[in-house]
């Protein structure tokens, strides 16, 4: 992929379309063990071993602290030397990042803060200290109790989430309603979800459809987020833009509702949602999904800008989204013929003939580059994008077979 600033940690910093290996420091005698990593704008985070947290690329933000100073980017991984307690996971926003910590998993972050994305309850970058992040209170109103017991972070654009004793909290900006809430200004602080302080004066009732639920995964976007409840359910929030809430509105939808809405996955979901867009009252529109069963449990969920990408139990792929400048294509649906009113690509779709998945990942720019990954249980990795510099040399000749369909990825060394 892209590595003008060397976030591939390969040393080079040359964008390329082979597979290589991460260059470690000399510090590894053997490649480590990578637990989890996370892609921002143009830059890589990693956990590594036993939970120490890794950087390459640009930092110029402070997005990885003080490890590749004073060049502030690095071409290969360097410790963070911030984060000196263990790191369980990690994310990576536009020019941010976040980390859950310590025995009590608390959330830290470092880099730009400009929308409050790092949840200290200011607006000042932390380049060289990390602050935890702080709940139950507005923006500068004393000190309130650390965010702990976290199992999932999300890092979008300038708004990040996370996952907390089956609860969802947001922070950061919130103009699209992509906190789930109904705020007046953005959060600098944490916010449960689904205890809105104040309603929402369009709709005037402070609920959302995560109430009474599980909460266990989520992801964010370019002004809008996803999460999954412990019963398989999908909710979205945020703009509509080019479709990725998945909510069947037409893709130039802006929907400011700042609140979650449940996203209609596989044929069960869809046959309850078939009038959602004809109902004002949000109540009335709610109710349809306590009808019957959902067809399909999904059970994890990632998005890039404008796309997203979940999987079922069962090892199944549905993804949705990214209707302009060609960002379909890295949906795995093929290209697209425009007539074709049968399979609309404002709602998600099952990627046919993928089975046994066990890990799903997306990304992009805003210039408009897009991809989204799988990971099969063999260990087989798979790709869809509408970046042509993706298709390596090897496969130049079936670019118009592999086009907007997911291919296996090789590596450039055995």
């Amino acid at each position: 992929g892209r590595g003008r600033l060397g976030q591939r940690g390969v040393w080079s910093v040359v964008d390329s379309s082979n597979v290589e290996a991460v260059r470690w420091g000399r510090e590894f005698s053997t490649p480590p063990r990578v637990a989890q990593l996370s892609v921002g704008k143009d830059f890589t985070v990693f956990v590594v071993g036993g939970g120490v947290a890794y950087g390459c690329g640009n930092s110029h933000l402070g997005q990885f602290g003080t490890a590749p100073a004073p060049s502030r980017s690095c071409s290969t991984p360097r410790q963070i030397p911030e984060l000196r307690t263990r790191v369980w996971r990690c994310a990576a926003g536009s020019d941010y990042s976040l980390w859950i910590v310590g025995d009590d998993r608390a959330v830290v972050g470092l880099g730009a803060n400009d929308h409050g994305q790092l949840g200290t309850g200011d607006y000042r970058p932390r380049t060289t200290s990390v602050q935890r992040c702080r709940v139950g209170l507005e923006d500068g109103d004393g000190i309130g109790a650390e965010l702990v017991g976290v199992t999932r972070i999300a890092a979008g654009v300038n708004h990040a989430l996370a996952v907390a004793g089956g609860r969802l909290y947001a922070w950061g900006a919130r103009k699209h309603g992509q906190l789930g809430v109904y705020v007046p200004k953005q959060r600098a602080v944490p916010l449960l979800v689904g205890r809105e302080p104040i309603p929402c004066p369009s709709t005037g009732r402070a609920g959302c459809s995560l109430d009474g639920y599980t909460v266990v995964d989520c992801a964010a976007g370019d002004g809008f987020s996803l999460a999954v409840d412990a019963d398989g359910g999908v909710h979205a929030t945020g703009t509509n833009r080019a479709s990725a809430m998945g909510i069947s509105y037409p893709p130039w939808c802006v929907t400011q509702l700042q609140r979650f809405q449940r996203v209609p996955i596989g044929d069960e979901d869809a046959r309850w949602a078939v009038d959602i867009n004809e109902r004002f009252d949000l109540d009335e529109a709610d109710a349809l999904w306590s009808r019957g069963p959902r067809h399909e449990r999904v059970v994890s969920v990632a998005c890039g800008m404008v796309h997203a990408i979940c999987r079922t139990a069962d090892g199944r792929v549905y993804t949705w989204g990214g209707v302009y400048r060609t960002d379909h294509l890295a949906l795995g649906h093929g290209p697209r013929d425009d007539d074709d009113e049968t399979n609309p690509i404002n709602s998600a779709r099952l990627v046919t003939h993928l089975g046994n998945v066990v890990h799903v990942a997306a990304g992009g720019t805003r210039d408009g580059a897009a991809s989204s990954l799988i990971v099969r249980a063999d260990g087989a990795v798979l790709a869809a994008s509408n970046e042509p510099n993706i298709f390596s040399a090897g496969a130049a000749s079936y670019r118009g077979h592999l086009l907007g369909r997911f291919f296996e990825l090789r590596p450039a060394i055995p």
